[in-house]
């Protein structure tokens, strides 16, 4: 029993230092780390995958039977690329040069639930747009893990078969 003394002289130690780490972190208020290669925090600002698709409260939703999936090489922060692919597409997912690695944007035409306005388009297919970059040859492996999980949302919200999903030749999983 000799070692008692010492067990609570322990355990009072660390219940002081804990207590006093618990007071000098609420001082310092909320301030999220600075984007870094291992930091989450910007990742834990995007939409989630299944918010995108659930956030259409009051919408009447459209028959959707199959999904196309296209990558599109941009670069620096060109607006009227991101138009254009807002104006030909239901979702955008960014490239880290546009909008944040791996966030999905709705475009208008999603939130309408309108089939996309092109002679290359079949009426009911839902039309994502991978921006990569121009220095890259293809989508990031974010962008491919992120547009992988919306596909997967997608295809069991409206029940479309994975046979009618295509997916571009540059895309790899």
């Amino acid at each position: 029993m000799s070692n008692q003394p010492r067990q609570t002289k322990v355990f009072a130690a660390l219940a002081a230092s804990m207590t006093a780490l618990a007071f000098v972190l609420m001082s310092l208020g909320y301030n999220p780390p600075a984007a870094g290669a291992f930091c989450l925090s910007s990742y834990n600002r995007m939409l989630p995958v299944r918010q995108a698709i659930y956030s259409l409260n009051g919408v009447e939703l459209a028959d959707w039977d199959g999904i196309e999936i296209s990558v599109i090489s941009g670069n620096g922060n060109n607006k009227k690329l991101f138009d254009k692919c807002q104006a030909t597409g239901h979702f955008i997912i960014c490239n880290g040069q546009i909008g944040t690695d791996g966030r999905i944007e709705l475009t208008p035409r999603w939130l309408k639930q309108q089939a996309v306005a092109d002679q290359n388009s079949q009426d009911g297919v839902i039309h994502i747009i991978v921006l990569a970059g121009a220095d890259t040859a293809g989508p990031t492996g974010f962008q491919v893990r992120r547009t992988l999980a919306l596909v997967e949302l997608l295809q069991r919200k409206f029940g479309i078969a994975a046979t009618e999903t295509t997916y571009p030749g540059q895309f790899l999983f």
